[in-house]
């Protein structure tokens, strides 16, 4: 039986500096003295490299940390499927709103008149920022999907799954013309896509990356750059659960799917999916033929369900039903359009501002959102004249609050709502880490030896590393990193799927006082330690 794929994700958040009280969001201004509150000094693993200035591995084996631009990030611990990651970044999500809480009491504390707000989305208007995937993938594979001289049948058929999966990833945007006009968009990120495969993430963004930057051995990790980041829980389910289908599919045998079925252009087809919200817009194929998204996802479906049928985990046929639905309803939008309200973020969002320009101006509801962006009226909006575009573009960044008494998505997250979790899963995921990968080690490593350092030594956590040596000789100014790794101490975790102690490493933080014999649990022990 093949392991369960390990998938992760890294989520750039949204930052914006208001006064006190909450106002009309217009041009945000991040000013990084301010910024700093929402990092502690006490960090376990701090370094300085250009932009990324701090850096935080937390107990629940996630990752938290200050990226390019200033946007606090939080990257998920390794899970092992769709459930288990969406449950991951929920926990984030509530993580960063617990950070955003205490560095804005601090500040109030300290007398600044600056409050923060954070925003799980991917743009501005002007900037980007990203939504990263991960999925563990085999060397040749990986191999095979990232050959930028010869792209591959299978980096085209991922490519198309991708692009046309706009349709259920996208969180939706409004966006500003050259003409003046706005318009609404279902993607954020789409837009700023303009590669189809490019070792870059910022300056080159690309469908798909090709950096080779495993973080273990014997796998390498596949790098997904393209999509939006999800308020919707099922949004992130199917994004995780159909790409680990395909991908399980193209590693099984292509056989599955038609090569010649894949976009001519895929980066142009994603910027015409994305600006069409009715659906409808076409691209064509290699085989001559036109496709609207929602059919070339239907195919995906069609050929997913097949193999799922034969070859799937009990999870991926929950991901199938799923996918079916959410597809029957797409299919459905303009009899009815309120089918997947609450659960896809560009729907929901594109309901509230047309709901709120309804009430405002009076338009109907079929030419209400074409009218309402094109006038210049003013109406009171939050004690202010606004245009109807303005107040559009601040329910697109509102709906964005991770706040859950703030946020607009959660305000509408309950028509028809169908919970993929408890609360009670999600918060224990944000001091804890998910059972069955290396995060499960990592997270018991950095609460167990944190308990027990009593400052005696520098602790310092990678992904694949755990390393420490006594603060002393850490306090000293040591010249290079080869003096460094000479006298540090080193417990590697270069398995993903390996969540037990090594022999070695138990010995090394015993022996150190880091670890205490009769608090390992029993299935972190060593295998030989249980016989």
């Amino acid at each position: 039986m093949r392991n369960q794929r390990i998938v992760g994700q890294e989520v750039e958040y949204g930052i914006l500096m208001l006064p006190n009280n909450e106002q009309i969001i217009a041009q945000g201004t991040t000013y990084y003295d301010v910024v700093g509150h929402l990092y502690t000094p006490d960090s376990r693993f701090s370094f300085s490299n250009g932009n990324r200035a701090w850096s935080n591995f937390l107990a629940n084996g996630a990752k938290f940390y200050s990226d390019t631009g200033g946007h606090p990030e939080y990257a998920t611990p390794e899970c092992l499927g769709a459930r288990q990651l969406v449950c991951a970044d929920q926990a984030g999500d509530r993580f960063l709103e617990r950070v955003q809480n205490r560095a804005n009491q601090r500040l109030k504390e300290r007398g600044y008149q600056h409050q923060i707000y954070l925003y799980k989305n991917n743009s501005d208007g002007k900037e980007t920022w990203g939504c990263h995937e991960n999925y563990l993938v085999e060397p040749r594979f990986f191999d095979e999907l990232t050959n930028m001289a010869s792209p591959s049948d299978s980096l085209k058929i991922l490519m198309t799954y991708l692009v046309s999966g706009v349709i259920y990833t996208g969180n939706g945007s409004i966006c500003n013309y050259l003409d003046g006009t706005f318009h609404f968009h279902v993607s954020q990120r789409a837009d700023n896509i303009w590669y189809q495969i490019v070792n870059s993430t910022t300056g080159n963004r690309p469908i798909v990356n090709a950096r080779n930057e495993p973080l273990c051995q014997g796998w390498r990790r596949l790098h997904i750059t393209s999509r939006d980041s999800n308020m919707s829980p099922l949004q992130t389910y199917l994004k995780f659960g159909t790409c680990s289908i395909i991908l399980d599919i193209l590693e099984a045998s292509r056989v599955w799917l038609n090569p010649k079925l894949v976009l001519t252009d895929p980066v142009i087809a994603l910027h015409q999916f994305a600006a069409d919200p009715t659906l409808e817009h076409k691209a064509e194929c290699e085989n001559g033929k036109r496709y609207t998204a929602l059919e070339l996802q239907k195919i995906f479906f069609e050929q997913a369900a097949k193999f799922v049928q034969g070859y799937g985990s009990e999870e991926d046929k929950k991901v199938v039903v799923e996918w079916e639905r959410v597809l029957d309803a797409l299919s459905n939008l303009k009899s009815r359009p309120g089918l997947l309200i609450g659960e896809i973020d560009w729907l929901t969002k594109k309901a509230v501002i047309e709901k709120k320009i309804r009430q405002l101006s009076g338009y109907s509801e079929e030419r209400a959102f074409d009218l309402a962006l094109k006038s210049n009226k003013k109406y009171e909006f939050k004690g202010r004249l606004c245009s109807l575009a303005d107040i559009a573009k601040t329910i697109n960044v509102q709906y964005h609050d991770i706040r859950r008494d703030k946020g607009l998505f959660y305000l509408f997250a309950g028509k028809n709502n169908r919970p993929l979790l408890t609360d009670e899963e999600i918060e224990e995921l944000i001091d804890r880490p998910p059972e069955g990968a290396r995060a499960e080690l990592r997270g018991f490593l950095i609460r167990e030896c944190e308990k027990n350092n009593e400052n005696r030594y520098y602790l310092s956590f990678d992904w694949n590393l755990c390393a420490f040596m006594k603060q002393e000789i850490a306090n000293q100014r040591i010249r290079n990193n080869q003096e460094i790794d000479s006298i540090k101490i080193n417990i590697f975790l270069d398995n993903p799927y390996d969540y037990r102690l090594s022999e070695e490493a138990c010995l090394k933080l015993t022996l150190a006082g880091l670890l205490k014999k009769e608090e390992i649990p029993e299935r972190l022990l060593p295998l030989r330690r249980l016989t």
